[in-house]
């Protein structure tokens, strides 16, 4: 049996990116431009401006910029973690150049979905009032499909959340890397 984790932003103790657009319009262009869907996105990608901000009330002037940035529903790597990173991505994935300040971080677009590796018989799944599945319960794959294979992403989730192995998560432990957690499926 494998161990897959989904990875999350860690927004309670490190600071996010926002873009710095107040124009509502331009904001609304650039959501569209962030969501990824494990779609590749390196011909139409262009860079925007942003700035890091903290998230939580509670918290404030106690955040720290980490080296993985939560913006939208995707992770940013700075440039520690997309070296500590790289041996982790597959082919499609994509590094997107992000500006911020004289530094330059990266949209980590996830591009591998997975589908086929979920166990559709044995994953249980949420359902609603109209009997359309909403997403899963309790998750179970396919250990022989997901060999060499460190992050993905699934229809079921609507392309949207990253899950990870187990040797991923480890590089980013090992390696001291901060702005993200994982929960273990």
């Amino acid at each position: 049996m494998v161990s897959i984790y989904t990875v999350q932003s860690n927004t309670t103790d490190y600071k996010s990116f926002y873009p710095t657009e107040t124009d509502e319009n331009a904001i609304l262009e650039m959501r569209g431009a962030l969501d990824f869907h494990g779609k590749p996105r390196k011909d139409d990608w262009i860079s925007m401006p942003v700035y890091l901000r903290e998230l939580e009330d509670y918290n404030i002037g106690k955040q720290s910029i980490p080296d993985i940035v939560s913006l939208r529903s995707t992770l940013v790597l700075s440039e520690k973690a997309k070296k500590v990173l790289m041996p982790y991505l597959s082919y499609e994935d994509e590094l997107l150049p992000l500006e911020h300040e004289n530094d330059t971080w990266y949209v980590l677009n996830v591009v591998k979905k997975m589908d086929m590796a979920l166990d559709r018989e044995k994953t249980t799944y949420y359902v609603d009032e109209l009997m359309e599945v909403t997403g899963a319960k309790k998750y179970v794959f396919k250990s022989e499909l997901l060999n060499g294979v460190h992050l993905f992403k699934l229809g079921v989730s609507n392309f949207i959340t990253i899950y990870c192995s187990e040797q991923f998560k480890k590089a980013i432990e090992d390696n001291y890397l901060t702005g993200v957690k994982f929960e273990e499926l």
